[in-house]
């Protein structure tokens, strides 16, 4: 295992390019992931999904921690355009469905020189489109690096999955999709983070009861990537 938060690039690379071919891989299995609860993301349905989502968790007690706080509901509203466009250009792709591992790091992966890669910890995953993954390798690496969103570092562990997908919609369609992809991939975090809420215990929801909420509002913020980091 690398860990969770490591800045070697091409451990992120690697890490990324086997998650990519193992979502090929299973894509003739789609059918027996849903049987077994894996849970789909339909993009039509996110601007109703988010919505709603932020109406109900507003409407929580104040001092709740799953409370979505109020500043946030109309920067929500705001940004649906942005998400509606989102919605439009990864869809345009024409991509199938594929398995996000929606937590994919070092710290979920046991690897040896080279073998192929052992993926664990798959709690929170759920089908999404297959750009979405790349939302927290990404997301640990600029906060590593402590970059900007168009750093080519960024871009260079983004092109091992645009590699893998290439076949299917032309590569520079994929780079240009990515931010709108990572855009879309928030809300997955929200929903995996929203269904862990209910068994929680107080103090486990003390600590981790505003993620789902926190996700959510994080939604309309601008993406991880932009144009020049693709």
């Amino acid at each position: 295992m690398y860990g969770s938060g490591h800045r070697d690039l091409g451990s992120w690379c690697e890490i990324v390019l086997q998650w990519a071919q193992l979502q090929r891989a299973l894509l003739t299995h789609t059918d027996r992931l849903t049987a077994a609860g894996v849970h789909t993301m339909c993009p039509e349905d996110f601007e109703e999904l988010v919505v709603e989502r932020a109406d109900a968790l507003n409407a929580l007690p104040v001092g709740d921690p799953r409370r979505l706080a109020d500043e946030a509901v109309p920067a929500i509203q705001a940004g649906l355009p942005e998400l509606r466009r989102s919605v439009e250009v990864v869809g345009a792709l024409g991509l199938p469905k594929a398995l996000n591992h929606n937590d994919l790091h070092g710290g979920n992966v046991f690897a040896e020189p080279g073998e192929v890669m052992r993926f664990f910890d798959l709690g929170d995953a759920m089908l999404t489109d297959p750009l979405g993954v790349l939302l927290i390798p990404l997301g640990i690496l600029a906060d590593e690096l402590d970059c900007a969103p168009d750093d080519a570092r960024l871009g260079q562990v983004a092109e091992a999955l645009v590699e893998v997908w290439s076949d299917v919609a032309p590569a520079r369609e994929l780079r240009a999709a990515l931010p709108h992809a990572l855009r879309l991939a928030r809300l997955a975090r929200h929903e995996s983070w929203l269904r862990a809420t209910p068994p929680m215990s107080p103090a486990e929801r003390a600590d981790w009861g505003m993620a789902a909420s926190a996700w959510l509002a994080r939604v309309p913020d601008p993406p991880l990537l932009t144009p020049a980091a693709s």
